[in-house]
């Protein structure tokens, strides 16, 4: 009988054990077993295996990790997709993609046209980050002041991207 078979017959139940004790559910405990005698009966005819049972475990191991991995990376993929089958795709339509094109030159221009106070304290603290307190400060006016500036400068903005209902 060659290697394979003399795997499958004494080795059998232990590999099942093996795998079983390591995953979830006994179909794929089996297939991975079944995966081990393949593995072994495709060996190079002239290879010696010293040892048949060390050998077995050790395939038996590398296909455990290479089905974890899979695994995990079929979770990953699957887990960052909504669960609903009829979710919508994450990629904009195209007429919602020229509409946000629209949007932002409309914006760009909007920023534009504010007075430069108003322009520079927007940018200041929506682009840069800056404390109202800071912009206060680099403006020469007070915090509040500062504040009124960028209050101002996104009503005006808004104001400029307001579209009427259809």
């Amino acid at each position: 009988m060659d290697a394979a078979g003399d795997a499958a017959r004494d080795y059998a139940e232990e590999l099942l054990g093996f795998f079983r004790h390591r995953m979830r559910g006994g179909d794929e405990a089996q297939d991975l077993r079944q995966e081990v005698f393949l593995r072994l009966s495709r060996a190079p005819s002239g290879s010696e295996i010293v040892d048949l049972r060390a050998y077995c475990f050790r395939v038996a191991r590398n296909l455990l990790v290479d089905f974890h991995r899979s695994g995990q990376a079929r979770t990953q993929v699957f887990d960052s997709f909504p669960a609903t089958e009829d979710a919508a795709c994450a990629k904009p339509t195209p007429e919602i993609a020229v509409a946000g094109r629209q949007d932002l030159r409309l914006l760009r221009e909007a920023v534009a046209d504010l007075p430069p106070h108003l322009r520079q304290a927007l940018l200041w603290a929506r682009i840069d980050g800056v404390r109202l307190a800071e912009i206060g400060r680099r403006l020469g006016v007070s915090e509040s002041m500062a504040g009124r500036y960028v209050t101002q400068a996104l009503m005006r903005c808004r104001a400029r991207l307001a579209r009427p209902e259809p």
